[in-house]
């Protein structure tokens, strides 16, 4: 049975306050010398060493590296993380950290979390790689701060508004009549950031019940206000058009949501 899934998200304008303590070491630092933040565990940014929860952090220079073409395959290589997928690229896919429920594990673009209700799980397939800057995944119970999310969450930053306008694009063709279309545009107009980013994944799958067409556009604005101080803005839209060869179901079953 063929599924229309529509996400839509936008976050208020908010302040932004990143808190150090102490002096950064090493590992508190990236390739370019800049700090290494994370955002999961508090719900502000703070160096990873100076955070008690388990958190593991894949950039997108990692996942450059890697033989993967959505979120679920660059994940699974992280050490108690667990995929189940529908099929092929393009269908559902969600994940367990730790031998936890998927219904557990709570999935955040930007801090903001990701409902899908239609399906009753966090869906991977629903942000693609090409916008993502890290994955910052935190092992175990984050209810205290992000709510109900038992198992842990799965928080996806996207890329930051470039300091230069920067454009890009490009196609993908591949067996199954599998196509992959995206455009990005980043830029900076004085203490206004903006990046937009489309996508678009088409495939007819190895079997009638993996056909899949996924759209999706992502827009951030960013405010400088203070040296200290930042706004930031966005709005998400993921449109779902794929067979349900009745996985989810099954899935959704078998932990109780139905």
């Amino acid at each position: 049975m063929k599924k229309s899934v529509i996400f839509i998200a936008v976050t208020a304008f908010v302040i932004s306050l990143t808190i150090f303590t102490g002096k950064l070491v090493a590992q508190d630092m990236t390739s370019e010398g800049t700090p290494s933040l994370v955002k999961s565990a508090t719900g502000y940014e703070m160096p990873q060493s100076q955070v008690a929860s388990n958190i593991v952090v894949i950039t997108a220079e990692e996942i450059s590296h890697l033989p993967v073409h959505d979120i679920g395959e660059a994940i699974i290589y992280t050490t108690g993380i667990t995929i189940t997928s529908g099929g092929g690229t393009g269908t559902a896919s969600a994940a367990s950290i730790q031998g936890s429920d998927f219904r557990h594990v709570k999935l955040m673009v930007d801090g903001v979390p990701l409902e899908n209700f239609s399906e009753g799980f966090p869906d991977l397939t629903l942000i693609p790689l090409d916008s993502v800057e890290r994955i910052e995944i935190l092992k175990g119970s984050a209810s205290s701060v992000w709510g109900s999310s038992l198992g842990g969450v799965i928080n996806i930053i996207t890329k930051a508004p470039a300091e230069k306008t920067q454009a890009e694009g490009g196609i993908s063709v591949g067996e199954n009549s599998t196509r992959r279309y995206n455009a990005g545009l980043s830029g900076r107009i004085k203490d206004t950031g903006y990046y937009l980013y489309f996508n678009r994944f088409e495939t007819d799958g190895f079997h009638d019940y993996q056909k899949a067409k996924n759209d999706y556009f992502y827009a951030k604005v960013t405010e400088n206000l203070t040296p200290t101080l930042k706004g930031e803005l966005s709005y998400g839209y993921t449109g779902i058009d794929r067979q349900d060869s009745g996985w989810i179901a099954t899935l959704s079953s078998a932990q109780g949501l139905y």
